[in-house]
């Protein structure tokens, strides 16, 4: 399986990027591409292309926003359109985490821009996921 990294008001890309592959490294999945948005409609077109292009788009940064730059807002609103059959909280340090959202055989993961809960969300349950996603698709 593919995935694209979309960083969005992200300012550890580099090692966030590294974190998040060597976590993903044992699901076997392959990191196909970087991109970065800095403003919502940036947003929205890479998260179009990252899915069209590939089965997970990973979604870094802007999770701590608390206006119109919000990426949680952002893809509420764009996912209150297209009925997801699953919207998850992955749970991080200190009750802060991510989300992630499924439709079909596409997914959408927000992580947080920190290597540190990064690395503790894919362990505390979302490794487990992609590999039943990756089961459940026959990729």
């Amino acid at each position: 399986m593919d995935y694209k990294i979309v960083f969005y008001s992200a300012q550890k890309t580099s090692v966030c990027e590294r974190t998040l592959k060597k976590c993903l490294s044992a699901n076997q999945l392959n990191h196909s591409g970087s991109v970065f948005a800095t403003n919502s409609a940036d947003l929205g077109a890479w998260l179009i292309e990252a899915v069209k292009d590939s089965d997970i788009a990973f979604l870094i940064g802007g999770l701590d926003f608390d206006d119109s730059r919000s990426a949680v807002k952002i893809i509420s609103n764009a996912a209150a359109d297209s009925e997801p059959e699953l919207i998850k909280r992955l749970k991080g340090i200190d009750g802060r985490g991510g989300y992630m959202l499924q439709s079909g055989d596409k997914l959408i993961v927000m992580l947080p821009d920190s290597p540190v809960q990064i690395e503790e969300i894919v362990k505390n349950g979302l490794s487990g996921y992609l590999k039943y996603f990756a089961n459940k698709n026959n990729r």
